[in-house]
């Protein structure tokens, strides 16, 4: 490229023009003069007085001649333009979950010796560029439609998805994967399964969500599908429950007609599962071994409405935490008793012996003797324990879930006492998928179950540490930023099993 600076008193725009030769004619003298009046119009139609012209020429078109008129100085530093290279980074970085704009400028780092100084962006200019890639009117404004887009896009991970604008109590939104259900159809018969729903730092709309858990051979927890919904009503819970279990029959259907293959994550229990996809194939219905519960009115009926003889069991630990609070609840209420601490460890242990009742005849009898120790425990409060375990846990609506009359058929109450597989689902998801911090938006909320929560299970071993190390976050960050950066392509597709690649940087 050739460039040429010329004053205004000196440079003009070369022309064959500029000088006649008297040989000429009069029409080639007319043509000259009209060329050059219309250059006088178009340098009249700039009304600046710094202008550029850029000039390619027919035999030379590897060639452009620039013409300045004026000279200025220097441009100041901070008036220049930052790297477009390193603008598209920020960008990139912005877009990653977790990542805050002070660890994208400690991540940025790295870069700074490959650029002069003048094309590093400021502090500023960085928090503008994270600000301006977050602002809410780059997104869709209603995070609850958002999600549309991802079940129209990703109906593998996405089911029973509702939302009306006029009517926001209908939101509701459920996310699943292979892995997740074939881990119910592997567990859920010989472990059971755990339900429980936390609104706590969840998203801003305050949507429950709602957690089954199961757990493999070694005890440890394994996710299954997991609801979001604007209640946790008796008829939502009971859509996501049968829309489950119908999930769970058609994926032992698909096993045992070698249409699905395990999941690679499953593949050491290919045969057991296989067994057990038979099994519900032969009795035309997937049952788990039992649910544990909270004390929740719309659980036990939504279960009881997909599955009328299902064992329903409610933790045990709800009832003992009941007895230990009364009294830090409501001190001066007279309608709770108020017990020593020795009192109430004589009373839970009371209560413990209680629950080993297996039939109705036991149940009488135990019942007696309960309420004779309870009077030699607190004789002036007797009256008052006794009521509150007849309206709260006595009645047959709640009695058998938490005695051994509702124990599974051949079970004791190992392992089938409390709910803290799922209590220790939500923590784990708190402490690890959130960092502990309050989520806002429904839509990030709904992402992160579907790409890293049951992702996270998948690829968890026996040997990884507990809690998880710093690694992990930081692996997990990397690969977004491949992701982001288009550098991952899918490759081939084995087994049911989608694989991707890393392209060449």
């Amino acid at each position: 490229m050739e460039e040429n600076n010329e004053d205004d008193s000196s440079s003009s725009i070369s022309s064959s023009s500029d000088s006649s030769d008297d040989s000429e004619d009069t029409s080639d003298q007319e043509t000259s003069d009209k060329e050059n009046e219309d250059k006088q119009k178009k340098k009249a139609s700039y009304p600046h007085k710094v202008k550029i012209y850029a000039e390619v020429m027919s035999n030379d078109l590897n060639t452009v001649n620039i013409w300045r008129f004026g000279k200025h100085p220097e441009a100041a530093v901070e008036h220049l333009e930052m790297s477009h290279h390193l603008r598209q980074i920020i960008l990139q970085y912005s877009m990653i979950q977790n990542m805050t704009t002070s660890y994208i400028k400690k991540t940025l780092n790295h870069h700074w010796d490959n650029y002069p100084q003048y094309r590093l962006p400021f502090p500023k200019q960085i928090n503008n560029i994270v600000a301006n890639i977050r602002r809410r009117e780059r997104l869709t404004n209603d995070p609850l439609l958002a999600i549309k887009q991802l079940a129209i896009n990703s109906p593998h991970l996405i089911f029973n998805y509702h939302y009306e604008i006029e009517d926001p109590y209908s939101f509701r939104v459920g996310i699943h994967c292979t892995y997740a259900i074939q881990s119910l159809l592997l567990y859920g018969s010989r472990n059971g399964v755990g339900l429980d729903s936390s609104w706590r730092n969840k998203n801003e709309n305050r949507a429950p969500v709602t957690f089954l858990i199961t757990s493999d051979f070694h005890k440890r927890l394994v996710p299954g599908p997991v609801y979001i919904s604007a209640d946790i009503k008796t008829d939502t819970l009971k859509l996501f429950l049968k829309t489950v279990k119908k999930n769970v029959e058609n994926e032992a259907l698909a096993l045992v007609n070698d249409l699905h293959k395990p999941d690679s994550a499953l593949a050491p229990f290919s045969s057991d599962l296989i067994q057990q996809a038979q099994a519900v194939v032969n009795q035309k219905s997937w049952d788990p071994l039992f649910f544990m519960i909270d004390k929740s009115k719309a659980e036990k009926n939504a279960l009881q409405q997909v599955w009328s003889k299902v064992s329903i069991r409610l933790c045990q630990f709800h009832v003992i935490q009941a007895l230990l609070r009364w009294e830090v609840d409501n001190v001066t209420d007279s309608s709770k008793p108020k017990l020593s601490r020795i009192q109430k460890f004589k009373l839970c242990w009371a209560f413990r012996e209680l629950q080993r009742a297996s039939d109705e005849n036991e149940w009488l009898q135990m019942k007696k003797v309960f309420e004779a120790r309870v009077a030699s425990i607190s004789p002036s409060q007797a009256s008052l324990i006794i009521q509150y375990f007849e309206v709260n846990w006595f009645s047959q609506y709640w009695r058998d879930m938490w005695t051994d009359i509702g124990l599974p058929e051949g079970h004791n109450r190992d392992y089938i006492s409390t709910n803290n597989f799922t209590e220790r689902a939500f923590k784990m998801f708190d402490q690890i998928f959130l960092q502990n911090r309050a989520n806002k938006s429904t839509y990030r909320l709904v992402c992160i179950i579907a790409y890293e929560w049951f992702e996270y299970f998948r690829q968890w071993k026996e040997q990884d540490p507990k809690p998880v190390s710093s690694k992990y976050f930081q692996t997990t960050q990397k690969a977004h930023a491949l992701w982001n950066a288009g550098l991952i392509k899918e490759i081939a597709v084995e087994n049911n099993q989608r694989r991707w690649q890393v392209t060449e940087l």
